[in-house]
């Protein structure tokens, strides 16, 4: 009766987290406002610069003499799930880029852009959603960007630098592709750990079996070697990766005791050496298996070194 009511709680927790989790992926989709706009700092780079004014060297753009040249890449999108058409704007939007900034030049397939010596007006006729408007800005000094607006439905214009705070697509290429196989490498590592482990009851039956050989007065080296690969074969079987085989065990163990049919003495005691040695030493028993603790610990150091590119 227990195990009945355990199984319907258990059933109905899952069917509980399920649902949550349809209506929390649900929530995300419908999570976008009606009307929304977002002004994104893409990208800045220096082009030029001559701040010490060297003697004798001129520099010029586009016939302006310039000490400097800076190249600054903007979008406007449109975020919300609604068009914006020209009625929406009662002040266009507009940004300033500093009173000692010039303005040398823009490049836009948008027909509606317009600017002066340090300032860009944003229009539109119809705006989208998800559409971007796109500006490249040739400047005389690095961007800094002030913004004024009145539109429609639409208090406040949500403004995101992605050179302080790049797009997580941006980190994950960043981050060397050598710790998310370190990441890969450490769970391998530790699946063969526990797979070692997990089939330790079946690599005991082999060494009881060979320990037991130093007891006995004398034993058939077929019965042996039979006994041996059989424990064997049900413990190779059992492992993914065993680097000696049932017939390479066999084979090595046979051409290193004696060649006689019956093993007495001081061969018992080599038999169960040479069993041992090869079935656990070749296969890097006691090296693979610190690995359970290694192999967790190699994750979480890399998964806390992604963590730190991300974040």
């Amino acid at each position: 009766m227990f195990k009945l009511i355990v199984r319907y709680v258990y059933s109905f927790l899952a069917l509980i987290a399920v649902i949550g989790g349809v209506w929390a992926f649900y929530d995300q989709l419908v999570a976008v406002d009606d009307y929304g706009l977002t002004l994104t700092l893409k990208s800045k780079e220096k082009l030029i610069e001559n701040n010490h004014q060297t003697p004798g060297l001129t520099m010029l753009y586009n016939g302006v003499e310039v000490n400097s040249l800076f190249i600054t890449k903007i979008q406007l999108k449109n975020t919300g799930k609604r068009a914006l058409t020209k009625d929406f704007i009662y002040e266009p939007v507009k940004i300033t880029l500093g009173k000692s900034n010039k303005i040398l030049q823009i490049n836009t397939k948008n027909l509606f852009i317009t600017h002066s010596i340090n300032s860009i007006t944003f229009k539109w006729n119809l705006f989208n959603p998800n559409e971007i408007i796109e500006i490249v800005v040739f400047s005389t000094q690095p961007v800094t960007i002030n913004m004024n607006h009145k539109i429609k439905e639409i208090t406040t214009i949500a403004y995101i630098d992605e050179i302080i705070n790049p797009p997580t697509e941006q980190k994950l290429k960043a981050i060397s592709i050598f710790w998310f196989l370190l990441m890969v490498i450490a769970i391998l590592l530790t699946l063969d750990a526990v797979s070692l482990i997990k089939n330790d009851k079946k690599l005991g039956k082999i060494f009881v079996f060979l320990r037991s050989l130093p007891d006995r007065n004398s034993i058939q080296k077929e019965a042996f070697l039979s006994e041996l690969l059989n424990l064997y074969q049900d413990y190779y079987r059992s492992v993914p990766i065993l680097f000696v085989k049932p017939d390479e065990l066999i084979k090595l163990v046979s051409e290193n005791i004696t060649q006689s049919e019956i093993i007495t003495g001081h061969e018992l005691y080599k038999a169960k050496q040479e069993g041992i040695n090869y079935v656990r030493h070749l296969n890097l028993y006691s090296i693979r298996t610190i690995n359970i603790m290694g192999g967790p610990l190699l994750f979480i150091f890399s998964f806390i070194r992604i963590l730190l590119a991300l974040f």
